[in-house]
């Protein structure tokens, strides 16, 4: 359920960026998951989201074509 929120998350920040884009397809979902877990292990008093955005910059962006 934490991994969908988070590619919710991603996706909506996606559609807020009108040049580029984060490549949800860069890694797989267990990559995700593994992802977010070391961020959360590392950062115990973070914010859930923070380590979403972490997440997302660690992901290639695609420009969007015309």
């Amino acid at each position: 359920m934490f991994l969908a929120w988070a590619q919710g998350y991603i996706s909506g920040a996606n559609s807020l960026t009108p040049e580029f884009f984060f490549d949800l397809n860069a890694k797989t979902p267990g990559e995700m998951r593994r992802y977010l877990r070391q961020y959360c292990n590392a950062h115990p008093l973070a914010d859930y989201t923070d380590g979403v955005w972490e997440l997302m910059k660690s992901l290639p962006t695609v420009k969007r074509g015309n």
